[in-house]
């Protein structure tokens, strides 16, 4: 995918309900993973209840910026994007960062849960312009130059977090920590 447009998805997934997208393995890609939503607002559409769930998303958005492993935009009530490894996203061209998880204008009322992310260049989550959000037992690896969790014309107050685990690099079991939450990935996939 994107070898000549640079603008192609792994998956794409506009507006759709009751979506389920699982145990994919999507990577060397120029922009990002998963795409769902199509929708710059918070405004009603059919979007809703999509599930993202044990994808192996890695080394994205290798040409374009402003994506992630899971890009989100619009109302999509009752999605889940759960359980699912994301690593390897570069610093790239823009101006705007790419992430872990993007969730952007208008998505809301999404659980976020259980995703393992790391090696990101920048925050391994992102929220733009979202509201109402959980958030919730995530294992985020960051740079010590960038926060778990960047709040773009987000609240803060807004994305409920809970049980969060957030590593950083002189953090004394990083590496060791990291492995071993790889290879619980690898055999809850098999």
């Amino acid at each position: 995918s994107g070898v000549q447009f640079y603008g192609a998805i792994g998956i794409w997934c506009g507006i759709s309900a009751e979506t389920t997208i699982k145990n994919n393995e999507i990577f060397d890609l120029p922009y990002s993973g998963i795409s769902i939503g199509w929708e710059w607002s918070p405004a009603k559409t059919p979007c809703r209840k999509n599930v993202v769930d044990g994808n192996h998303i890695h080394h994205i958005c290798n040409i374009l910026s402003d994506g992630g492993g899971i890009y989100m935009l619009g109302l999509q009530a009752g999605s889940k994007l759960i359980n699912n490894h994301i690593h390897d996203v570069k610093i790239n061209a823009g101006s705007a960062e790419s992430n872990g998880i993007f969730l952007d204008e208008g998505t809301t009322d999404v659980i976020v849960a259980n995703n393992l992310i790391y090696n990101i260049a920048k925050s391994p989550l992102r929220f733009h312009r979202a509201t109402s959000n959980l958030v919730k037992n995530n294992f985020l690896f960051c740079t010590n130059e960038n926060p778990p969790i960047r709040y773009n014309r987000t609240k803060e107050e807004d994305i409920k977090k809970v049980g969060n685990k957030v590593f950083k690099p002189e953090d004394e079991n990083y590496s060791k920590e990291l492995q071993k939450l790889v290879e619980k990935w690898k055999d809850m996939q098999k």
